[in-house]
């Protein structure tokens, strides 16, 4: 069971996209059970969970003006990015935080803005899906095979995940899935 959510909020401000996010999970929730919203807890890193409900998982992204939201019976991440226009920008990022291949691809690429936008929301939401946030494990450690939709251990090339690369809301943004492989 996977179900992603959707929805627009017109402002910007943190109480606001909050508010939108609580609506949403229950309105989900209920599809999936019966009783009350549990209370949510943070992981170490900010991950968002149920207490005691080991069996109904979510996450969330926003980039104004949209939030998506994933909830699933196994652990998922999700990552919603509007993409910059500014190329060097990108090509700077890529250099800094993705394996020297993934950079190297990026450059080469026939529209690296695109490029890097599909592999940054393939990072956050493979961060966001294991729990550990963006800085807990370094961002170059892991890579994307596009191919056949894998994140991969750098080091061992050990598969760590799976994707999707899922129709945005908009087409100036990237939205991508993870979740077990």
């Amino acid at each position: 069971m996977l179900q992603i959510r959707i929805r627009t909020c017109d402002s910007r401000k943190k109480t606001a996209i909050r508010l939108t996010q609580r609506d949403m999970l229950e309105e989900a929730y209920h599809e999936f059970r019966d009783g009350d919203l549990p209370e949510i807890f943070l992981g170490p890193h900010g991950k968002p969970y149920f207490e005691g409900t080991s069996s109904l998982h979510f996450n969330f992204s926003d980039s104004y003006p949209y939030i998506v939201l994933a909830i699933s019976d196994a652990p998922v991440g999700i990552d919603l990015q509007e993409r910059t226009k500014n190329q060097d920008v990108c090509l700077r990022m890529a250099r800094r935080f993705f394996p020297a291949k993934e950079a190297e691809l990026v450059a080469g690429s026939d529209d690296p803005v695109l490029l890097f936008h599909r592999l940054w929301t393939i990072r956050e939401a493979y961060v966001k899906y294991t729990g550990d946030g963006l800085f807990v494990s370094p961002m170059n450690a892991f890579a994307a095979d596009l191919e056949n939709r894998l994140v991969y251990s750098v080091s061992d090339h050990r598969i760590l995940a799976a994707f999707q690369e899922l129709t945005p809301p908009d087409p100036s943004f990237c939205l991508t899935l993870c979740h077990h492989a």
